[in-house]
C-alpha cells in the first residue's frame, strides 16, 4: 500500500468517484430541481458526514466534529426532511449556509479536489449548504407559489414584516440558535473532555485556530478559550451581516455563491498544478 502503482490506482478511483458525484448533482438539480434534487443532497451529505465521522474517530480527529458546520449542516438536513414549512427555520439555515459556512470556503481553502474524499468532503459540507440554501430561497419557493398549499415542498416567506419581527427572526433567533451550540461546544471542549484532550494529545478547531499564524500575530501564541469564543463569535455576526443581504437581494446572493464557487475551483487548480503534478515524480 506505499507503493506509487497503488495510489496511482487509488488516486483514479477517486477522481472517477469524485466526478461521478459532480455531474449527478449537476444532473438532479437540472432534472429535479425542486423535488427529488433535495432527496439526492440529503443522501449524498449523510454519506459525506459518516465517511468523516469514521475517518476522524480512526485518525483521533472527532473533536472537530463539534464544530459549527456540522451544527448548521444537521440543521438544514432536518429542514429539508422534517420541517420544510418551518419559516424560521429557513431563514436561519438560510443565513448560516451562507454566512459562516461559505466564509470557511475562503478561510479554510476549500477546494474542488475530486479524487481526494477528505478534501471534496470538506467543501461539500462548506459550500454545498450554501448553494441548497440559494436554490430553495431563490428557486424552489418562488416556483411554488402558484401550488396548493399540501403540494409545496417548503413554507412560503413571508412578504411584509414588521421591523421587530424582522430583527427577531433574521438577528436574533439565529444568534440565540447559535448560542446553543456555543454552550454545549465550550462545554464539551473546554470541561467536559479538555483532560481526555490534553492526555491524548487530540486536535480541535480550537487548537487549529490558535496554531494559525495570522491568529497568532493578530492575537499573539497564547488565546483562551473565551478569546476563541468571542473570535468566533464575532466572525460569525460579520458573515451574518452578509448573509442578510443576500436573503434580500438575488444577484447579491448569486455574485457570493459564484465567488465562493469560482474560489473552491481555482484552489483545486492549484492543488493539481503546484502540489499534485510534483508528487509522482517522488
Amino acid at each position: 500500500m506505499t507503493s506509487a502503482p497503488f495510489w496511482r490506482t487509488a488516486d483514479k478511483l477517486g477522481f472517477v468517484i469524485g466526478t461521478l458525484i459532480l455531474v449527478s448533482f449537476s444532473y438532479m438539480i437540472g432534472k429535479y430541481p425542486n423535488d427529488h434534487f433535495y432527496t439526492y443532497y440529503l443522501y449524498v451529505t449523510l454519506f459525506m458526514l459518516a465517511m468523516r465521522v469514521a475517518h476522524y474517530r480512526l485518525q483521533g480527529w472527532h473533536y472537530y466534529i463539534s464544530d459549527f458546520c456540522y451544527y448548521a449542516n444537521l440543521l438544514i438536513l432536518y429542514l429539508i426532511t422534517y420541517d420544510s414549512h418551518n419559516a424560521q427555520l429557513v431563514k436561519i439555515c438560510f443565513l448560516y449556509a451562507n454566512g459562516d459556512l461559505s466564509f470557511a470556503v475562503w478561510f479554510f481553502r476549500g477546494s474542488l479536489v475530486l479524487h481526494k474524499p477528505d478534501i471534496l468532503t470538506n467543501l461539500g459540507i462548506h459550500l454545498l449548504p450554501m448553494m441548497i440554501m440559494y436554490h430553495i430561497r431563490w428557486f424552489t419557493i418562488p416556483d411554488q407559489l402558484h401550488l396548493p398549499e399540501a403540494e409545496k415542498r417548503f413554507v412560503d416567506l413571508p412578504a411584509d414584516e414588521t421591523w421587530a419581527t424582522y430583527l427577531w427572526t433574521m438577528l436574533v433567533m439565529p444568534i440565540v440558535v447559535y448560542l446553543f451550540w456555543s454552550a454545549n461546544y465550550s462545554l464539551l471542549n473546554f470541561k467536559l473532555a479538555k483532560a481526555r484532550i490534553e492526555r491524548k494529545g487530540r486536535d480541535n478547531l480550537y487548537k487549529f485556530f490558535c496554531n494559525l499564524d495570522v491568529v497568532k500575530k493578530l492575537l499573539g501564541n497564547d488565546v483562551s478559550p473565551l478569546g476563541f469564543m468571542i473570535t468566533h463569535f464575532s466572525m460569525f455576526i460579520l458573515t451574518h451581516l452578509t448573509a442578510m443581504l443576500q436573503y434580500h437581494n438575488f444577484w447579491v446572493a448569486t455574485s457570493f455563491v459564484t465567488f465562493y464557487s469560482i474560489t473552491s475551483v481555482w484552489n483545486g487548480a492549484c492543488f493539481y498544478m503546484e502540489y499534485f503534478s510534483k508528487k509522482y515524480e517522488k
